[in-house]
């Protein structure tokens, strides 16, 4: 017999793992993918693969001959075609993982849709360059280009209204079970009873047939993402020139990688790595090489850091103070040991060394620490 506190604790626990399925902020997950797949989010390029999990804001593409399934939180499906870009602008959930306003942007390529039902006060919408679809629980595929945008409804019903200032010149259209829609830009709708023969003939396989949920088993849900590669500027404007569309929507996205501005401080991820030499830290090493110079340009001379070194030496016992009323401050002479530079210039015998040139020996601070 279970104690009723083991029970409570093991029902508790079990709706713990049921709410951590999902990640903060994960709308859905990939169920299936075939050739190359990937997530651009934030700043990076991620490897999608089953059990991967999309957020809002992600951006999804897929590479020639690949595919890959979504499934949604709220029930769901998406299932994108090759050479294929998706983006989930918006999708808001509630505390039952029913829609409250989603917003995907079909940019290029295709996509076969399946929408659960919608409680009324929900709105959910597929944007693509040039249609406006509103779905209330439907069925359908889509094919978007920068020019030309169709779609053929296998279920339900829909209204397609046209995209920005086209919106209020556009009636919408409602489009019926087996229907098809298609627009070109600078014209209007053409509505058809059925799909012409050359948009099937065009249908890529992957979106063929009728669209299900694939099992996942939960414990694959939430792996990590393979990081690919950074954003770069290159890659932003070439977004931003693609779909011209989005740029409002994007521009502050992409700001940072078009026009980096480094935090205060500057951004760890532009610092130079600068290789160490093998004998010494890279400070002991430039010091060293700063007093040489100094020695061999005369001992007026001296590196910024030798003269700092200096001004915490305790003045030498045989220095005299200095005459001169026009010296400025932190321009004397170094204190040099019994036996360098200073007192070797003075009665110098003809053919020695001269007395700018300090002499190589242990004591002589300008050549050794």
């Amino acid at each position: 017999m279970i104690h009723p506190l083991t029970k409570s604790g093991l029902f508790i626990f079990t709706l713990l793992l049921a709410s951590t399925t999902f990640a903060d902020g994960a709308v859905g997950a990939f169920t299936q993918t075939t050739g190359e797949v990937q997530i651009l989010r934030g700043e990076n390029y991620l490897a999608a693969e089953p059990g991967v999990e999309v957020e809002t804001q992600d951006i999804i593409e897929t590479g020639k001959d690949a595919s890959a399934q979504l499934d949604m939180e709220d029930g769901s499906i998406m299932r994108l075609g090759p050479e294929t870009r998706l983006a989930l602008s918006e999708y808001k959930l509630d505390s039952n993982k029913s829609v409250l306003s989603a917003g995907v942007d079909l940019l290029s390529g295709w996509l076969r849709f399946a929408v659960s039902k919608l409680k009324p006060s929900g709105n959910y919408a597929i944007n693509t360059p040039l249609l406006t679809i509103g779905i209330r629980g439907t069925e359908g595929t889509i094919e978007a280009q920068n020019e030309q945008g169709e779609l053929q409804l296998h279920e339900g019903e829909v209204e397609v209204a046209g995209v920005g200032k086209e919106k209020q010149t556009l009636p919408p259209v409602r489009v019926r079970s087996g229907e098809f829609i298609q627009r070109q830009r600078g014209q209007d709708f053409r509505k058809l009873h059925e799909p012409p023969p050359e948009f099937a003939r065009r249908l890529p396989p992957g979106v063929q047939q009728k669209l299900a949920r694939h099992a996942l088993d939960p414990r694959q849900r939430g792996i990590s993402p393979r990081v690919i590669r950074g954003v770069t500027k290159e890659d932003a404007q070439r977004m931003l020139q693609r779909h011209p569309q989005m740029n409002q929507q994007w521009q502050h996205r992409f700001n940072q990688v078009i026009s980096p501005r480094p935090p205060i401080g500057g951004n760890v991820h532009e610092r130079p790595v600068l290789a160490l030499p093998k004998h010494g830290g890279s400070g002991e090493y430039n010091r060293g090489n700063a007093k040489a110079r100094a020695g061999n340009q005369g001992p007026a001379q001296h590196a910024p850091g030798q003269r700092q070194h200096r001004q915490h030496q305790p003045p030498h016992k045989n220095k005299k103070p200095s005459n001169d009323a026009t010296a400025s401050p932190g321009s004397e002479k170094p204190p040099v040991a019994d036996g360098g530079a200073e007192g070797a210039g003075q009665n110098q015998p003809q053919g020695s060394m001269p007395a700018n040139r300090p002499r190589r020996t242990p004591g002589n601070p300008s050549m050794s620490r």
